[in-house]
C-alpha cells in the first residue's frame, strides 16, 4: 500500500542520514570540551521529527572506536520552527539529546559523577530552554544559538556548579 511504501522511505531515508553521520564522526571526529563530547548534525535530519537525534546518540554511544566511553554524548539538532496543529514558534531552537556511553553510566550509576536527569535539564534553563529526563539519557529544547553557552553550563555543572530553578513546560511556553 501507499502508506507503507512512504514508511519505508522515511525509514530509508533516516538510515541513509544515519550512515552519513557516522562516516563524518569517523572522519571528522566528536568535538570534546570538559566532559563532553558532542556535534550538531544541523538539518541532517529535517523533516524527520525530534526523536531522531536521540536514536542516533543511543546507536553512537555503543560505537566504541569513534567515541570515549567516560564523557557525556550530547548531540544537536535543527528544530522546525512549525508545530503541526499549533502554529510557528517565535524563536528558532534547537533539539539537544545526551546520552552515558557505558563507563560513564557506570561511574553516574555508583553516585561519583552527576545523572544526566540533572545536568542536561539544568543547562537547558540556565541558557533559557528546558529538558528532562533519566540518569544516562535526557533531552530537551533551547534557543538556537546557545548551544557552546549550553556545553559550557553543562561543563560547569558536571564540575559541581550551583543549578539552577528548574524551568517547567508551562514558564518555556509562556515566554
Amino acid at each position: 500500500s501507499g502508506v507503507e511504501e512512504f514508511i519505508a522511505k522515511l525509514e530509508g531515508d533516516r538510515k541513509n542520514v544515519n550512515q552519513q553521520l557516522l562516516s563524518r564522526v569517523r572522519s571528522e571526529g566528536l568535538k570534546k570540551d570538559g566532559s563532553i563530547q558532542w556535534l550538531h548534525v544541523g538539518d541532517a535530519f529535517k523533516g524527520m521529527g525530534t526523536k531522531v537525534i536521540g536514536t542516533f546518540l543511543s546507536y553512537l554511544s555503543f560505537q566504541r572506536r569513534l567515541i570515549d566511553r567516560g564523557m557525556y554524548l550530547v548531540g544537536f539538532m535543527n528544530m522546525s520552527p512549525e508545530i503541526p496543529g499549533l502554529g510557528q514558534l517565535k524563536r528558532s531552537y534547537v533539539k539537544v539529546s545526551a546520552r552515558a556511553p557505558d563507563v560513564l553510566a557506570s561511574l553516574i550509576n555508583d553516585g561519583s559523577r552527576p545523572p544526566l536527569s540533572t545536568l542536561l535539564p539544568e543547562a537547558a534553563k540556565a541558557v533559557g530552554g528546558f529538558g528532562d529526563g533519566h540518569s544516562v539519557a535526557a533531552s530537551g529544547i533551547i534557543p538556537k544559538g546557545m548551544e557552546f553557552v549550553f556545553i559550557e553550563k553543562m561543563n560547569l555543572l558536571v564540575g559541581g556548579g550551583k543549578p539552577a530553578r528548574s524551568l517547567s513546560l508551562f514558564d518555556f511556553m509562556s515566554k
